[in-house]
C-alpha cells in the first residue's frame, strides 16, 4: 500500500496531461453520451484553472458515424463512417466544452505522422494551441489512412502523442474500472510496475464492449509511455479529477517504456498472441 500511495502522489505534480476517451465512454446506447462528455469538460476547465494543460484524444468517430446504418465489416464502409462520425464528434463535443467557456481544436493524424517528420510540426502546433488555451481534441484519421483502421488504435497513438509533447500522465478512460485482477471478484490492480506473467494473465478478464482498443491496447500504450499511465472507468464521478488529485482509483502503470520505432506497434501486438 506504501507503494501504491507514494506513486499515486506522483500524479498530483503532473503538469500535462492526455486524458484518452474510449468509443465506450463517448458513446452510450449507440449515440453521444452528452453527459459524460459534459463532465469531462467540467473537470478540465478546473484542471486548467488549477494551472494544468490537458490534451483530448477521442475515439469513436466510426461508432457515431455508423449509428443507424447498416453495420458492414469492410475497411471502406468503415472510413466512410469515420468521415460521417468525425463531423458528429466534435459538434458533439464542442458544445459540450463551449457551455464551460472552452476552445476547442481538431487534429486528426496518424501514427506515422508522430513517428515521422512531421513529428516536430505537431508538437509545436500542440505547444501553440496549449499556449493560447485551446484545448487540442486530437483523433486518427481513419477516413483517409486505411491502415490506421486494420492494424492501431487511438491507445497506442494517445501514448505517442504523449510523449512527443512531454506530457507526464496519460489517463486511458475506458468501460471497466481498470485491469483486474480477478474476473470473479472485479478486484482491481491498483499499481503496475513490471509486467508479470501474473499481468498478462490478467489481460484478458478486463477487456472493454466497444472500440478496436480494448485491454491489450491500454496495456502496449503504457510501456510506450514514458511516465505514468491511469486506466479506469470513464463513467465514474470526477474520475479525471480524482486521478490527478492522487485518489487511488483505476490501475497505476508506470512501466517506463518509452519506445518510439515505427514498427513498435506491430511488434507489441506479436508480443501478446501467446496470451491469446
Amino acid at each position: 500500500m506504501v507503494v501504491t500511495i507514494t506513486s499515486r502522489n506522483q500524479l498530483r505534480k503532473t503538469k500535462r496531461i492526455i486524458v484518452k476517451i474510449g468509443t465506450s465512454t463517448l458513446m452510450s446506447s449507440n449515440s453521444f453520451n452528452s453527459a459524460v462528455m459534459g463532465s469531462i469538460a467540467e473537470q478540465v476547465k478546473e484542471l486548467r484553472q488549477s494551472g494544468k494543460e490537458v490534451v483530448i484524444v477521442a475515439s469513436g468517430a466510426i461508432g457515431l458515424g455508423m449509428t443507424s446504418r447498416l453495420a458492414d465489416s469492410s475497411d471502406t464502409l468503415k472510413q466512410c463512417f469515420a468521415s460521417i462520425g468525425q463531423n458528429m464528434m466534435m459538434r458533439h463535443i464542442t458544445d459540450c466544452f463551449t457551455l464551460h467557456s472552452l476552445d476547442v481544436s481538431q487534429i486528426l493524424v496518424n501514427h506515422k505522422d508522430l513517428l515521422g517528420n512531421e513529428s516536430s510540426h505537431i508538437k509545436d502546433m500542440i505547444n501553440a494551441l496549449l499556449e493560447m488555451e485551446i484545448i487540442p481534441v486530437i483523433n486518427q484519421n481513419d477516413a483517409i489512412s486505411r491502415e490506421e483502421i486494420t492494424k492501431y488504435d487511438n491507445d497506442t497513438l494517445s501514448a505517442h502523442v504523449a510523449n512527443l509533447i512531454g506530457a507526464e500522465l496519460l489517463i486511458l478512460l475506458t468501460d471497466v474500472d481498470g485491469l483486474y485482477r480477478s474476473d470473479k471478484t472485479k478486484e482491481v490492480i491498483d499499481f503496475v510496475e513490471e509486467l508479470s506473467s501474473d499481468i498478462y494473465n490478467c489481460v484478458n478478464l478486463s477487456g472493454s464492449g466497444l472500440g478496436r482498443g480494448g485491454m491489450k491496447s491500454k496495456i502496449s500504450a503504457a510501456r510506450i509511455m514514458k511516465k505514468h499511465t491511469v486506466i479506469a472507468n470513464g463513467a465514474s464521478e470526477e474520475i479525471i479529477s480524482k486521478i490527478v488529485s492522487g485518489e487511488i482509483i483505476g490501475t497505476h502503470l508506470a512501466l517506463n517504456g518509452g519506445e518510439k520505432s515505427e514498427d513498435w506497434t506491430d511488434r507489441s501486438r506479436k508480443s501478446w498472441e501467446m496470451y491469446d
